[in-house]
């Protein structure tokens, strides 16, 4: 998952393998499992590393406004762990 304003930067988290709670942030893209994410039905956002079994998740139930999202591992009953994502528009995408 790039960013839009400058996709040379991927979506990772901070230790480079799953650990729960470990804080999601912008790094320059590797290859690496810790980029690489899977967007399912349900709306979560799955991570390649350790077999599947981690996602995208919000700190202790808290979405508010300039919270870090995290790693966690996958409940699949956990709304804090499902996201709703919208197309883009207009985005003109460069080389990787």
């Amino acid at each position: 998952m790039r960013s839009q304003g400058n996709n040379k930067y991927c979506m990772d988290f901070n230790s480079g393998t799953a650990v729960g709670g470990n804080k999601m942030h912008l790094w320059d893209c590797d290859g690496g499992n810790s980029e690489k994410l899977q967007v399912l039905e349900s709306g979560i956002i799955q991570n390649r590393d350790k077999n599947w079994k981690y996602c995208i998740d919000t700190p202790v139930a808290n979405a508010d406004y300039g919270e870090q999202l995290q790693i966690y591992q996958r409940n699949n009953n956990d709304t804090d762990q499902k996201f709703t994502l919208d197309t883009v528009n207009e985005w003109k995408q460069t080389s990787f």
